[in-house]
């Protein structure tokens, strides 16, 4: 049986089964999504196998004076759109190498556009989504500066530490609260012992006052009955 430990990852193999801890399953389960996602975008657009896909985002491209709307796909070393109305297709490979400046634009006086000029031409695309255009340029500068791959990893590690944060905020929260139930477990248990006490003292005094009454009752009873006595 062999083990390894990692920040938090905790893998044990073994002849039997492979056991791992939830973050090593979260981390499985995000890599298995990126991989299939990546096995359909090489597949769509005939890509090698070693291309992983970035971001994809709704969008239109612009041909001959028509908008096809579809998807934009980002990857580390190739810009594709694919788009299919009916029967009629249109799809762009278009490699991140001959990419040679990136512009925001405008459509129709809304700023949810862009053009992208190529070493073989230019390409116009629009209706991005609201805040899609602005990731769409970031990702592509990074590619025309050639840190495709970079900016993947960069961005996976942002993500697994914006789950990371998430989970430590969410488990700061329930300790927070377990401490609040047991101080309100305390103050009860204390509230409780003392009118317990109180009440078992007040009890005690007041069973105590009886018997001295009615010791004092049988002593006057008794002179009573020796005065009698005497005077007969």
């Amino acid at each position: 049986e062999e083990e390894e430990e990692e920040e938090g990852l905790t893998i044990t193999s073994s002849a039997t089964g492979i056991s791992c801890s939830l973050a090593a399953q979260e981390l499985l389960s995000m890599a298995q999504k990126t991989l299939y996602q990546s096995l359909e975008y090489q597949e769509l657009f005939h890509l090698p196998l070693d291309e992983v896909l970035l971001e994809d985002f709704s969008a239109a491209v612009r041909s001959s004076s028509m908008l096809w709307h579809g998807r934009l796909y980002l990857s580390a070393n190739y810009l594709c759109f694919n788009s299919q109305i009916f029967t009629r297709k249109q799809k762009l490979v278009i490699p991140a190498a001959s990419l040679l400046c990136v512009t925001k634009r405008s459509l129709l006086g809304i700023p949810n556009a862009l053009s992208i000029q190529t070493k073989a031409g230019k390409h116009f695309f629009g209706s991005f989504m609201p805040g899609g255009r602005n990731r769409a340029v970031t990702i592509l500068e990074a590619l025309r500066q050639g840190r495709g791959r970079e900016y993947g990893i960069k961005c996976a590690e942002q993500r697994q530490k914006g789950k990371d944060n998430g989970k430590g905020k969410s488990k700061g929260k329930g300790k927070g609260e377990d401490k609040d139930k047991d101080k309100d477990k305390d103050q009860g248990k204390g509230k409780g012992k003392g009118i317990g006490k109180g009440k078992g003292k007040g009890i005690g005094k007041d069973a105590s006052l009886g018997k001295e009454a009615e010791e004092e009752e049988e002593e006057a009873s008794q002179q009573q009955q020796q005065q009698q006595q005497q005077q007969q």
